[in-house]
């Protein structure tokens, strides 16, 4: 987004019912982890990561954030 200055990346994480929980928090979780280790990739930095998500997405987000706390 130019306005934000920022590099935006929309996770096309792995759907129920053919792919039970929590294989969609793994996706999310995997491609955040991918995102930090190769942010020159996405032209992000390390330091400024943000992650947002509405209905299900918005789910993923707090687990995800979560984990990476943890």
């Amino acid at each position: 987004m130019l306005e934000a200055d920022c590099a935006v990346v929309s996770v096309a994480y792995r759907l129920a019912p053919e792919h039970p929980f929590p294989v969609a928090v793994e996706d999310c979780y995997a491609t955040t982890a991918w995102i930090v280790e190769n942010h020159a990739a996405v032209h992000g930095e390390t330091d400024r990561v943000a992650i947002g998500g509405e209905s299900t997405g918005g789910t993923l987000t707090a687990a995800v954030a979560q984990i990476a706390r943890d």
